[in-house]
């Protein structure tokens, strides 16, 4: 519960924008009212948390409406929010004022302090949509990591191997042409969107914080050393090589007291570090109107442009790319594909189909280190590594999703329904002041009902009573999980009729019937047998 709206609360969440950072420190949301939240997972409760009211301390942010660029930042169902792999930066997907879709990232602070919110900066310009975002890093990253591991610690800053250098993500921006004809003749073919998208690069850290977090940088600079790149950086891992020879040379002279001086260098090892450290963004300056920063993205030519749907992730130790895309029989069949880079300095990469089509879900673990794939029913786990989906059509380690169950408990599932139709009808009912009634009391009146629930019918029956103190015709309870007919669900919920009018009456020390309503000769007809008050058999009769 994000409290009333008119109260300055934070409305209801849209559960498909919510994500969880994989450190599992923070999570963001977009509310239905375009808000975008980003919130610390609380560690303890304190006191009464019934109606989620009385929650321990929380550390959370409102994002503003607009970026740096002033672009609007409104949350919706399609909003896309991904963290940074150390939680620090949130990447944010949204509309810009001409509809285009573009990324922006936000600096959150770092994730063993409070949430500090810093720049909220566009990192790809409104003339093109943008979209599906991953962390990762780029290609000569990993180089850069297997040539520093054999220097010294105290030669790599400390630099953290798992922090992202690199936004990648979809873009549409290469206009093709289709058909051979216009309005205006052959010679005037109108151009338009084929509906295809490339992979672009966005290096999140500028030559300069490169080679000042790790020197191994200064001798591999390009991107993807391919073709006459190559020929340029020649000298430069020539040098790399004699300096590497070198180091290993002098290592092999030093003694063991010289290695434990090293090692209470700058930073703790990866091993000693309880959390992955992100790298600090390059941003340009503040109010940059030019999107010099964004403009630092490049395609890589190497992955063709296709059909793409999203890209899952990068693998965790090789910089290939897992594309979900649709395949050509069928407009919403879906394939899976492994772009496979070769070895740095080659800038080549291999296409590797995993799956043909049938593919229904295709995600990763909050904390990354696993993909799911569901195909067929069938639900397949796969560490992010390499290794493991070069073996992957050999993998048997498959899962039959029917297999899967979840425990619940329908007595705390009630009153969490119930809790959350009282707080869809305080925060969205038309009138705000809700017709004057203490909305909070009533919650606690009707409680006690909903904890003897035994079934959905009783539940749903709760809820009437409850929404019905607003005395409104258009608030109405519809739907659920009923045992038995399908179209049961429409008798449970048919509009009630009144049974009899009742008068309290203090000396009979209860109540009078004082009338029942004859049935309509018309209606209420049920099983060819006529429907009467439930007190209007023989043995009751009018007092009186």
């Amino acid at each position: 519960s994000g409290g009333s709206t008119k109260d300055g609360g934070l409305g209801s969440i849209r559960p498909e924008t919510v994500a969880v950072s994989p450190c599992g420190r923070r999570f963001a949301y977009a509310n239905t009212d375009g808000q975008l939240i980003v919130a610390t997972v609380p560690i303890n409760f304190k006191g009464n948390n019934r109606r989620g009211r009385h929650l321990a301390s929380v550390d959370l942010i409102v994002l503003p409406w607009e970026n740096e660029q002033s672009q609007p930042m409104i949350g919706h169902r399609d909003t896309d929010l991904v963290f940074s792999p150390g939680g620090r930066y949130l990447a944010i997907e949204h509309a810009a004022r001409n509809t285009f879709k573009v990324i922006s990232i936000a600096d959150l602070g770092a994730t063993v302090g409070s949430l500090q919110l810093g720049r909220i900066v566009q990192v790809t310009p409104d003339r093109f949509n943008s979209f599906s975002v991953v962390w990762g890093r780029e290609s000569k990253d990993f180089a850069v990591d297997e040539h520093a591991s054999k220097l010294k610690p105290s030669k790599t800053y400390g630099a953290s191997r798992d922090g992202a250098t690199a936004l990648f993500f979809l873009s549409d921006r290469d206009i093709n042409l289709e058909g051979d004809t216009s309005p205006w003749g052959t010679r005037a073919p109108t151009p338009r969107f084929d509906g295809h998208s490339c992979v672009h690069v966005l290096p999140l850290r500028s030559l300069k914080d490169s080679i000042e977090a790790n020197e191994v940088s200064a001798f591999i600079q390009a991107s993807f050393a391919g073709g006459g790149a190559s020929e340029v950086l020649v000298e430069g891992m020539k040098e790399l090589d004699l300096m590497l020879k070198a180091v290993d040379a002098a290592s092999s002279n030093e003694d063991e007291l010289d290695d434990d001086d090293i090692g209470s260098s700058n930073a703790t090892s990866e091993e000693e570090q309880p959390y992955v450290m992100d790298t600090p963004i390059s941003f340009e300056k503040e109010m940059d109107t030019s999107f010099k920063f964004a403009r630092t993205s490049y395609r890589l030519d190497s992955i063709p442009a296709g059909k793409y749907v999203k890209i899952v992730c990068q693998l965790s130790d090789d910089p290939s790319l897992l594309i979900v895309t649709k395949t050509a029989q069928k407009y919403d069949d879906l394939k899976l594909s492994l772009f496979a880079s070769i070895d740095y300095p080659s800038d080549r990469i291999n296409e590797v189909s995993l799956y043909d089509g049938g593919i229904e879900v295709v995600d990763t673990s909050t904390d990354g280190a696993y993909v799911l794939i569901l195909v067929s029913g069938e639900l397949q786990v796969v560490p992010r590594t390499a290794t493991k989906f070069l073996s992957f059509a050999s993998d048997k380690n498959i899962a039959a999703a029917d297999g899967l169950y979840v425990s619940v408990w329908p007595a705390l599932e009630y009153q969490q329904m119930y809790a959350d139709s009282w707080r869809l009808l305080r925060d969205y009912f038309y009138d705000a002041e809700l017709h004057q009634i203490e909305w909070d009391e009533v919650f606690d009146r009707y409680l006690p009902l909903v904890e003897r629930c035994g079934n959905r019918e009783e539940l749903d029956d709760v809820m009437r009573q409850m929404g019905g103190e607003l005395s409104a015709l258009h608030v109405v309870v519809m739907g659920g999980e009923y045992d038995g007919h399908a179209s049961f669900s429409f008798i449970v919920n048919e509009i009630a009729s009144l049974g009899a009018t009742l008068r309290r009456s203090t000396e009979m020390n209860g109540y009078e019937i004082v009338e029942i309503p004859e049935r309509d000769p018309d209606f209420h007809m049920r099983d060819r047998q006529p429907m009467y008050s439930p007190l209007s058999e023989q043995v009751l009769h009018l007092s009186g």
